[in-house]
Order: structure tokens, then sequence, then C-alpha cells
């Protein structure tokens, strides 16, 4: 028994180092079976089992195949050959430890190689394009290989690019298929680095779904994006860095200030997706965490906090690199200090920190129309209605051009403030519009 100890402190050792939980490990013997087309007992049993492999209270004894192919690398399956101080290499000391003779732990390698060959596919083509590889691998899952995984990488990071120049409703379909292929393909791994960087690509791709479908609702519908965006978090677990765990949180503000209309829930929210980002694993999502800080905040009335998150987010922003994962989701603070501004009850400051913002060379016709609304609340919150109006036809313009759910809400946000001047032939042009505009949103 003492030597069964010694082996549990060596397998508790293996799964700790690579920073899982016993029910995670659980979790990859499951998913190594469904590969092999093995059944084991429920999670639950498999966790009991897995204290007691570790307690040195029993032996893995019928699942030593799968723990070879849990902790083996392709490699030593393809060769047979175990790499000196490798994972298999501790996981066969283990085995030695419990009193397992070498002809019998060679067998089991043997074994774990067999099965692992019957379960991958033919090998994808060398010479086949990046779609060709990706139609492969779509016929045959667990061929899928880094190159493939890297090509899904670039496709949601395409579709992110295009939906900043158009609108939502032609990419919903695009990026639903992305998602399915990504998790089917995740469900085949034949790997865990394959199934760890495919984790990354479904923690992107289901918040962008999120994104697009909250979008094209123009902001209406908060129940169906919540859905891709704790899909997003549950794989999130399995990613390296705290970047994959903030983006959909990040989101999840969105839902909280603007559907719930519960900034106490966003301040929480935002906090922790701070808290994640903050690990240097994406400057990108943790300034635009912050600026969600400031902007709940601000709606709570609580000024001195609201401007020290807005530094904390500049501070971010100005360290974005081009390696960052969540490049291009957040770059100023202009927006965000706009908009907190108003919620503060100051819209002379607001009107002088969007009229920066509406005139800046980088600023996308979404992210324009979106300040030219506020900038018309800013104006008409100062009795100024006229010039809100005429700023408000601009905003309108972008509108219909790029179409966004945030440029539609700013700009019916401004057309609510025209409401005591109603009579005035200026506001009535504007709700004209308000309203054909309205009428495309359904």
């Amino acid at each position: 028994m003492g030597s069964w100890r010694q082996a549990g402190r060596i397998l508790q050792k293996l799964r700790e180092q690579r920073v899982w939980s016993i029910p995670r490990l659980a979790a990859e013997l499951e998913a190594k079976a469904a590969t092999i087309g093995r059944t084991v007992p429920g999670r639950e049993s498999l966790v009991r089992m897995i204290r007691e492999w570790e307690a040195g209270k029993h032996r893995p004894r019928d699942y030593a195949v799968l723990l070879i192919l849990v902790y083996a690398s392709d490699a030593e399956l393809s060769t047979r050959r175990i790499e000196r101080g490798s994972e298999l290499d501790r996981l066969m000391a283990a085995f030695k430890a419990m009193g397992v003779p070498v002809n019998r732990r060679k067998f089991l390698l043997d074994a774990a190689a067999v099965a692992a060959g019957a379960a991958v596919a033919p090998a994808i083509p060398g010479c086949a394009e990046a779609a060709e590889r990706l139609a492969w691998t779509l016929q045959h899952p667990a061929s899928v290989d880094l190159k493939t995984v890297a090509h899904l990488r670039d496709t949601a990071v395409e579709l992110r690019t295009r939906w900043a120049a158009t609108t939502s409703f032609p990419l919903l379909d695009e990026a639903s298929r992305q998602l399915e292929r990504v998790v089917l393909l995740r469900k085949h791994a034949p790997s865990s680095s394959v199934r760890e960087q495919l984790y990354a690509v479904e923690a992107n791709s289901a918040t962008l779904l999120g994104q697009l479908v909250w979008d094209a609702s123009c902001r209406r519908d908060g129940t169906t994006p919540v859905r891709y965006y704790e899909q997003a978090l549950q794989v999130s677990a399995y990613v390296k860095g705290g970047w994959a765990e903030a983006l959909p949180r990040v989101r999840q503000c969105l839902i909280a200030i603007y559907y719930d209309k519960d900034p106490k829930r966003a301040l929480d929210l935002a906090s922790r997706a701070a808290s994640c980002a903050s690990d240097g694993s994406s400057y990108a999502l943790a300034g635009e965490s912050f600026a969600f800080i400031a902007e709940a905040q601000a709606l709570l009335g609580e000024k001195l906090q609201c401007k020290r998150a807005l530094e904390h987010a500049q501070f971010h922003a100005e360290r974005i690199a081009r390696d960052d994962p969540a490049l291009g989701i957040f770059t100023s603070v202009d927006g965000f200090a706009g908009i907190c501004d108003l919620h503060l009850g100051d819209p002379k400051s607001a009107e002088q920190i969007l009229r920066y913002s509406v005139t800046h060379p980088g600023r996308k016709e979404k992210s324009k129309a979106a300040c030219l609304g506020l900038l018309a609340v800013a104006l008409i919150r100062q009795r100024d209605p006229e010039q809100g109006a005429a700023v408000l036809h601009e905003g309108i313009d972008l509108v219909e051009r790029s179409w966004s759910g945030r440029g539609v809400q700013r700009v019916f946000m401004a057309g609510r403030e025209l409401r005591p001047w109603i009579g005035e032939r200026f506001v009535q042009d504007v709700q004209d519009r308000l309203l054909a505009l309205g009428g495309s949103a359904t």
C-alpha cells in the first residue's frame, strides 16, 4: 500500500501540473473513451475513482489505457516509445510503483497506440488549401489539427472585422455555422493541445454570435445572446489567459445596462471581467472592462469612482499590442467618457469630449453614428434643440448606411430628448426619419 500511495502522489502531481481539477480529468477520460468507442461510468463515479487512485486506495486497472491516452504525446503513441521525463514517463513510474510489471506496461502502451490509431482518420492531404482542409476535416473530425484550428481562428477574426463595416444580418448564418463547426471538431479533437486551441476559438465564436444577435435585434433581444455568452464562459475555463472569460463577461455588461437596466449587476460583471483580463492576456479587454465599470458607476452617481475607472481604461488602451486576442474591440475611452458625463448630468463636458470623438480620423462609421447620437443628446440637454437635431440628422445618415444596434439606440435616445419641442418643424423632420428607421428595424 505504501507504493500505491507513492503512485497516487505521482498521479495527483501529473493532474495538478496541468492545472486540472479532478472533474476536469474525469472529463478528459470521458472524451478519450468516446474517441475510441468505449463506455465509462458517470462523471460522479469517475471523480470518486480518481480520488481513490490519488489517495493510494485502488489502482486504475481498466482505466490505464485511458490515462495513457490522456498523458501520452502524439509522437509517443505513434512510435510507442516513451520520452524520458515526459508525462507518460511519469505515468509509467506510477504504474511501476503500483506493481505493474514492465511487460504489462508495454502491453498497455501498445493497446493505447492501437486504440488511438483506430480513432484517427486518414491524414489531411498536404497540398490542400485552407478551405479544402476544413471541408476534409469536417468529414473526418478526428483528423483536426492545428492548421485547421488556425483557419477557424482567422475566420472568427475576419467575421468580426466584416461586422465593423457592415450590418449584422448577413453574418448571422456564417457565424452560426462557424460555431457549429468549432464545437463538432472540439468534441473529436485527438489531442489536448488541439482541443485547448479549439476551446479558445469556441469562446471567441460564441461571444461573437451573441453580439451579432444582440446587434441585429437593435438591443431588444436580451435572452438569446446570453445563451451564447454562457457557452463561451463554460469553455473559457479550459483556455489559458483570462481574456477568454473576460470577453463574454464584458458583453454581459451590455445586457445588464441596456436590457435589464441593472447597473449594479453591470458593475459586478465588469469588475470580474477586469480582474480576468488584468492578468496581461488582453489590454483591450481590460480597458473595455474598466470603461464599463465607469459607465455603471456613472449610472449609480459615483462620479469619483467613475473618473478613476476611466483613467484605468485609458491606461490599458495605451498598451494594446498587435497580438492582443481582442485587437480592435476597444481602442479609446472617448465614447465612454461622453456617455458617463451625460449619466452624471454634465452635458457640456460630454459635448466637448464627443465633438473630439466624432472628428477622430480613425473612427469607424458605426462608432461615429453612436457618438453623433450622444452628441445630439448633449446639445439638446443644453437647450440647443436645433443644433442637436442637425447633429442627429448626421447620425441617422450614418445609421442608414452602416446600421448597428448601438447606433439605432443612440439616435432614438436623442429623438426622445426632442419631445418638448415636438411642435417645431425641425423636430417633425427628425421624427419622420426616425419613424422610417424604426420600420426598417422591425
